[in-house]
């Protein structure tokens, strides 16, 4: 049996494979489609935003919708409207190896930790759950409401295109993530619905306070003058909208306020200015009737963004009384976000022990901060969990020019080849300045730049593949 686990942006290279039948037939035409379309200018905004609309009407509407249906959608190019269960058959051929796409569990990596079981939650075309634990769902039940092991109520198969947003979600500073969210906002919501020039002099919409919507809005526009000056007084005037706002705390606009206001110090000019545009029309949206096609999804979107709510999902195991960690079955909801917050290498995903996993090819793409972390992370959880893993030793000299494979191993545990990205084999001389050239939060890449990329890689394993083979061959041969 072989495996294919990918956690973040890997899986978006993933699921079109899968899409594409007996993938290990014709990978070479497959390879030239998706570097043509990474490669491509143009993506599907309109179908993008009609998902969005659609989603907005869910109660668990989260930022990951809007990562996967603007974001992702953005830089893979594709709306992907298969589902996961479409890849069973495939699969079950036996031609292709087995997908395991990676998330964590966000309330059990805020409390536990990394290394904690429940941490680590997977999709495959058969299932979904904790692989740790032993707790799963069939895939098309995943995001579906249970209670006491009931089904409460099945929902539509979510698509592939919203599980790349679920699997992806992480950058490597979350600020840029903030940005990256904000800027697209103005760009597919804010632009293309001005607010109106006048708007209702009348008191907030039903609200028992002396002052209207106009007060409010002179605020806005000051704020806007302000920022467009260089002149001082931007926090004064904030704080002001912050008292004017606070009988409605549950709105929208005052939580928005509130949270420009918490980081009005730290943020950008530019990011400041969006945000003071988002203000303007989610005023008017939220309380002078204000009709525009994307209300709802505006005030859910700032809502998210404000909260940092991410992959909302209803909770199979809710009520459930299985063995599992009580946490786990407390909750109406869990939230589930990219595993790279956890480990970038979804090494945890086949090192069960029903696996019996004898060899891991291990890619590494995180070299900004250190060609090695993925593995050491895994070091530390198999310490954590008890689970045979060879010992890892790294020449500190390695850590900012490594060598283009290393091979890991030991008695009663899995052989681990490791190639770091960019080595001074496949790139000598160029380490660094390949590592500032593909950052992790820059979005487009020319072909060129897509090429150099993908023959490097490609490079890192032929270099390789005889050793590779040796191994396989030694496995078998024992």
């Amino acid at each position: 049996v072989t495996y294919i686990t990918g956690c973040s942006g890997g899986t978006w290279c993933m699921t079109p494979l899968y899409d594409k039948g007996d993938w290990t037939q014709n990978l070479d035409s497959i390879a030239e489609e998706m570097l043509d379309k990474f490669a491509n200018l143009n993506f599907d905004v309109k179908g993008g935003l009609e998902k969005l609309i659609a989603a907005a009407e869910q109660d668990n509407y989260s930022l990951t919708h809007f990562w996967a249906y603007i974001i992702v959608n953005f830089i893979v190019k594709e709306l992907n409207e298969n589902r996961i269960t479409s890849q069973r058959a495939i699969c079950e051929s036996g031609s292709v190896p087995y997908p395991i796409y990676s998330a964590a569990d966000k309330q059990r990596l805020d409390t536990k930790g990394r290394n904690d079981p429940g941490t680590w939650f997977q999709n495959t075309p058969h299932e979904a759950g904790y692989p740790l634990i032993g707790a799963f769902v069939n895939s098309e039940y995943f995001d579906c409401k249970y209670s006491s092991n009931e089904l409460v109520e099945k929902e539509p198969e979510l698509d592939l295109s919203y599980l790349e947003g679920v699997w992806s979600s992480a950058l490597a500073d979350p600020e840029q993530a903030i940005k990256m969210v904000i800027e697209k906002i103005i760009e597919h919501i804010i632009n293309p619905y001005a607010p109106p020039p006048k708007l209702s002099t009348g008191l907030l919409s039903g609200l028992p306070v002396l002052r209207n919507l106009t007060d409010i809005t002179a605020l806005v526009l000051d704020l806007e003058k302000i920022l467009k000056e260089g002149a001082e007084g931007s926090k004064v005037v904030l704080e002001q909208l912050l008292t004017l706002l606070s009988v409605a705390r549950d709105g929208a606009s005052y939580q928005m306020v509130k949270w420009m206001n918490a980081r009005w110090g730290t943020n950008e000019l530019q990011e400041k200015v969006n945000l003071v545009a988002i203000l303007k029309l989610l005023l008017p949206v939220e309380f002078a009737g204000f009709v525009i096609p994307v209300a709802k999804l505006l005030i859910k979107t700032v809502l998210c963004l404000v909260g940092w709510i991410w992959g909302t999902t209803d909770n199979f195991l809710y009520k459930s009384g299985a063995s599992v960690p009580s946490d786990l079955t407390e909750k109406e909801v869990r939230y589930f976000i990219d595993a790279g917050y956890a480990i970038n290498s979804p090494y945890p995903l086949i090192l069960r022990k029903e696996q019996n996993v004898k060899l891991i090819l291990s890619f590494e793409y995180f070299p900004l901060l250190d060609p090695f972390l993925g593995i050491k992370y895994a070091v530390d959880y198999c310490k954590a969990n008890k689970i045979p893993f060879p010992k890892v030793e790294i020449d500190p000299d390695d850590e900012s020019n490594p060598n283009d494979c290393y091979i890991f191993e030991g008695e009663n545990c899995p052989i681990v080849f490791h190639f770091p990205i960019f080595n001074r084999v496949t790139s000598e001389g160029t380490v660094q300045s390949r590592t500032l050239q593909y950052n992790v939060i820059r979005p487009q890449y020319s072909r060129e730049e897509i090429n150099t990329l993908f023959d490097i890689s490609l490079k890192n394993v032929r270099n390789n593949s005889s050793k590779i083979k040796d191994k396989i061959q030694q496995i078998l041969s024992n």
